[in-house]
């Protein structure tokens, strides 16, 4: 909502890169100030507010990813609207398509192309890791398919 608001109403590329990344940098420092209150790691974290948990989506939490989405936002309008070096693709190819992409991966996240177990064992990391990268790659491909076949499908 910040970024659009100043998107809209500066016209000024130098203020709003200094307004979004004061807000970037507003958003980490409550994020830092709840999950560590103010010198809370001399008293063993008893003094902890809110920690930094995803299972919980605690505030400290979600101001730390709206703060990491601000420096993103930076560099990506950056790279793309002011220096021109890249023209945001595969993002573009997945977002003219998005809700086809998601609908298909929740549909088919428990079959074969997207999901297979290569070893028994389902504790290492790393083997999520590329199984999700290989995941991606595939719903990659499938939406530049989409786009350069010029069919978009939305509600």
């Amino acid at each position: 909502l910040i970024q659009g608001r100043i998107l809209r109403y500066s016209s000024n590329m130098y203020i709003r890169l200094k307004l979004w990344l004061l807000w970037g940098f507003f958003l980490f420092l409550i994020s830092f100030y709840w999950s560590h209150w103010p010198f809370s790691y001399l008293f063993n974290n008893s003094n902890v507010i809110l920690p930094i948990n995803k299972n919980l989506w605690t505030l400290s939490f979600i101001c730390l990813l709206a703060a990491l989405g601000n420096f993103f936002f930076v560099c990506f309008y950056l790279l793309i609207d002011k220096y021109k070096l890249w023209q945001g693709q595969p993002l573009k190819y997945i977002g003219m398509n998005s809700i086809v992409i998601y609908t298909l991966s929740s549909l088919g996240e428990e079959h074969f192309p997207f999901n297979f177990n290569i070893f028994n064992t389902t504790t290492q990391h790393i083997y999520y890791l590329l199984k999700d990268l290989y995941s991606a790659t595939i719903w990659l491909i499938v939406a530049t398919y989409l786009y350069h076949k010029k069919i978009f499908i939305s509600l």
